[in-house]
């Protein structure tokens, strides 16, 4: 059981499963808007979400084979235990799985051409282990872009059908559609750049398996100071941007604070002329950046 769990990185499944509820509880139920799936249908949109994650991990693994064997060790123990083929198996059903689920969604709602939500999901995820993952730059988008699909998901599902349906609810709620589409954005943009960290981290094995990585292709120190600047940026504009928003409530520097001392610690780690970079702790930085925004979502609520 454990095997598997690390396999479908279950830290990430759950940090997917509060984002979700944030947005459902935290911004839809806390506003009063008439979510569109009732709590079963929610739940298994939430089922379906982590069926075609672990999917792409599964993909992923089986893929990256030979990196690693030197990145993350550990992670052969599950090619010990299990063939290739049934692991590969196993990456089709869930995904299967996952499609199938948005397409019962897509049909409760009466939005068809939702499925393909799902459908892309799965196609880019499939895409990025065999082909984009070794490349300069373009994987790192793709699961940024990956990451930010699922909140456009939940927000195509859950909310779209009944604002385009109803202009009194568009009238009164219309607003929500920007919240979905600001924390869409930050999502993409702190995943863009922990993933440009996960590469520096895994060099070495991604040389042995003939990667073309951003920090391959263009060497450390320049892929290093792409995520500084980003992460520079952000720390800028979405400290800028959460003061907008809270800045006239009297607690609000709480949380324009948390956003810079995340900001700020990236870029100390991360910073032009330093040698020696923990790039799991920037990491873990971009990680806790992910977890304290999913906590701004229910605050924005109590806020505002």
């Amino acid at each position: 059981m454990v095997i598997w769990l690390r396999a479908f990185r279950w830290k990430n499944l759950l940090i997917t499963v509060f984002l979700l509820l944030a947005l459902r509880l935290g911004i839809n139920e806390a506003f009063g808007f008439p979510s569109v799936l009732p709590d079963w249908a929610f739940a298994l949109a939430v089922l379906s979400t982590l069926m075609i994650m672990a999917a792409g991990y599964l993909m992923n693994d089986i893929f990256d084979r030979h990196a690693d064997a030197v990145n993350r060790p550990e992670r052969a123990r599950l090619f010990k235990k299990y063939t290739e083929e049934q692991l590969y198996n196993v990456a089709i059903y869930l995904a299967a799985a996952g499609i199938l689920i948005g397409g019962v969604l897509a049909w409760y709602i009466d939005r068809w051409l939702y499925t393909a939500l799902p459908v892309i999901t799965v196609l880019l995820l499939y895409q990025y282990a065999q082909r984009w993952k070794g490349q300069p730059l373009i994987g790192n988008v793709v699961i940024a872009f990956l990451a930010g699909l699922v909140v456009i998901t939940l927000l195509a599902f859950d909310v779209l059908p009944i604002l385009t349906e109803d202009a009194e609810v568009m009238e009164k709620f219309g607003g929500i559609i920007y919240v979905y589409l600001i924390f869409a954005a930050f999502a993409f943009y702190v995943t863009l750049i922990r993933e440009i960290v996960k590469d520096l981290e895994d060099i070495k094995g991604d040389l042995r398996a003939g990667y073309r990585t951003l920090p391959i292709y263009w060497n450390e120190r320049g892929a290093r100071f792409i995520a500084f600047i980003l992460i520079f940026i952000f720390t800028i504009f979405f400290g800028r941007f959460t003061q907008m928003m809270y800045g006239e409530q009297n607690n609000a520097w709480v949380f324009v604070m948390g956003i810079f001392l995340f900001g700020l610690a990236g870029v100390w780690l991360l910073r032009p002329g330093e040698r020696v970079v923990n790039y799991r702790l920037a990491q873990n930085v971009m990680k806790a950046l992910m977890a304290y925004g999913i906590l701004l979502l229910p605050a924005f609520s109590l806020l505002t």
